[in-house]
């Protein structure tokens, strides 16, 4: 086990390492990340996007190739541990059978639940929101599958007792993806 997660960071960290700073992801096929049918108003969600994320987010982050890289999410459940605004949980929630955004900033959980609002039924189904304290995501015994963290474990302070009551949150070959493109 301790082998697969080496190899893991040791691929991440190189496919992190791979972005070409000049690319400016014009004509990239991975360009367009949201597909707007999943919502029933167009106009609130582009807004939102706009709003809540950098522009060039799509380029340096590559969403669509994290996911990928998650594998089959079909059925299953994704906690997405420090999910600010929603920026993958939203891009999360078509793919996997529930996705469980927890973060410790109520205002970014209103803002995804507001958003959530305009998606479709089923999908507006499987997502939840979930407040937290700094030290605990408050994860059921073996709630979740996957536990994904994207540009937040470089703030969690006590790294080994957090990722304890983690482990506690999973399934049985339960995985855990940490992405930290940027540092603190």
């Amino acid at each position: 086990m301790k082998i697969n997660y080496t190899i893991f960071f040791t691929l991440l960290l190189l496919l992190t390492s791979c972005v070409d700073k000049y690319d400016s992801g014009k004509n990239h096929p991975m360009q367009q990340t949201h597909d707007y049918n999943l919502v029933s108003d167009k106009q609130d969600l582009e807004n939102s996007i706009r709003t809540q994320s950098n522009p060039d987010r799509n380029n340096w982050q590559k969403p669509r190739e994290v996911i990928r890289l998650l594998g089959d999410l079909k059925g299953k459940t994704v906690a997405d541990i420090g999910a600010g605004y929603g920026y993958f949980s939203f891009q999360l929630l078509p793919y996997a059978g529930k996705v469980i955004a927890i973060d410790i900033d109520k205002s970014a959980l209103t803002q995804i639940d507001s958003l959530g609002k305009s998606l479709r039924d089923d999908l507006q189904q499987k997502l939840e929101t979930r407040l937290v304290g700094v030290d605990n995501p408050q994860l059921e015994d073996e709630e979740v599958d996957i536990v994904f963290m994207s540009n937040t474990y470089a703030y969690i302070e006590n790294k080994v007792q957090y990722l304890q009551t983690v482990f506690k949150g999973m399934k049985p070959k339960g995985r855990i993806y940490i992405v930290d493109f940027k540092m603190k």
